[in-house]
């Protein structure tokens, strides 16, 4: 009988130590509600009116489809951020369905000037619309965007994988010839 339960005990101390694709520290902070868990995603660094801070990168429809849904105040850090990078500029709108916490929303053009900031409000389905043409957006917790330097009319420096050359929409003056 003591064999039985020194193996049943050696089994199950086995089992509870088995390794885990992620890490530990990831375990204990994935949100079972959330498909693209914080710890995973990829994170960039911006730059804005002197401020440097990290964002993690929304960078395909599934990622901004959920972007910060589901996530709890103990899950964003007071100067964290989420940089959503579509393909084309145009004009956005966001919302706030199944968001809990707050949020500045910082619409942002393709040559990367804030054009507005908005307040996003918890479980808030009305659209929060840009004031112009915008190719990014980066959320923070309410409060946090003019501490970083998300204001509007201020240059937001983006990582160069990023960043594409501007068209020139002015028409060309005919040759001369």
């Amino acid at each position: 009988m003591r064999l039985l339960a020194l193996l049943v005990c050696t089994l199950a101390l086995a089992l509870g130590c088995s390794k885990s694709d992620a890490p530990p520290a990831a375990q204990a902070r994935d949100n079972p509600r959330r498909m693209f868990q914080l710890a995973r995603l990829e994170k960039v660094e911006l730059e804005a009116g002197g401020h440097r801070f990290k964002a993690w990168l929304m960078d395909t429809p599934l990622k901004q489809e959920e972007g910060m849904m589901h996530l709890t105040d103990e899950e964003v850090g007071a100067d964290d951020a989420m940089l959503f990078a579509f393909d084309e500029p145009r004009s956005m709108t966001f919302w706030m369905k199944d968001t809990l916490i707050p949020l500045d929303i910082a619409f942002i053009s393709p040559d990367g000037k804030v054009l507005n900031v908005e307040v996003g409000h918890p479980l808030d389905e009305s659209a929060v619309p840009s004031k112009g043409v915008a190719q990014f957006v980066v959320e923070t917790k309410a409060g946090a965007a003019a501490r970083l330097g998300l204001t509007s009319g201020a240059v937001v420096k983006l990582p160069p994988p990023l960043t594409k050359p501007v068209p020139n929409t002015k028409a060309n003056p005919p040759a001369k010839g």
